[in-house]
């Protein structure tokens, strides 16, 4: 586009979406084998509708084994039931560490949007623990 003004011409850049900076939903995944954060973990979250699961979106694990930008658009964001989908064979499979987990899911409900919900979870190829945490 030429402006009246200027005549060099002006490249107009497509505006860069990103993540609200309050996020309701968050995660933090540790192996509790080796004491250290899970990075590269796909976890895809869900929201119940009418009895179905619907997918809402799917992130992985930054290199500290956090995930937090699972809602992109807050206008869009209700309260009512959720479930993250922790993929966690792939970690294990990867390690050629056998697991008895193809998958862990944690169900919660939301009750309010400006509520935040963090999820540690502490995993090994055996057993898991998750919590209601706190995300700082």
């Amino acid at each position: 586009m030429i402006h009246p003004k200027n005549p060099s011409p002006v490249i107009s850049q497509p505006e860069k979406k990103s993540a609200p900076s309050f996020q309701p939903i968050s995660t933090h995944v540790i192996d509790s084998q080796v004491g250290l954060p899970i990075p590269n973990l796909e976890i895809t979250l869900y929201k119940l509708v009418e009895g179905r699961w619907r997918f809402v979106s799917e992130i992985i694990t930054n290199a500290g084994g956090r995930a937090s930008s699972f809602i992109s658009d807050m206008s869009k964001f209700q309260c009512g039931r959720y479930k993250l989908h922790y993929h966690v064979v792939k970690y294990f499979d990867m390690r050629n560490i056998p697991t008895v987990f193809s998958f862990i899911e944690v169900a919660f409900d939301v009750r309010s949007l400006i509520e935040q919900l963090h999820f540690p979870l502490v995993v090994s190829a055996n057993g898991y623990n998750v919590y209601k945490g706190c995300a700082l």
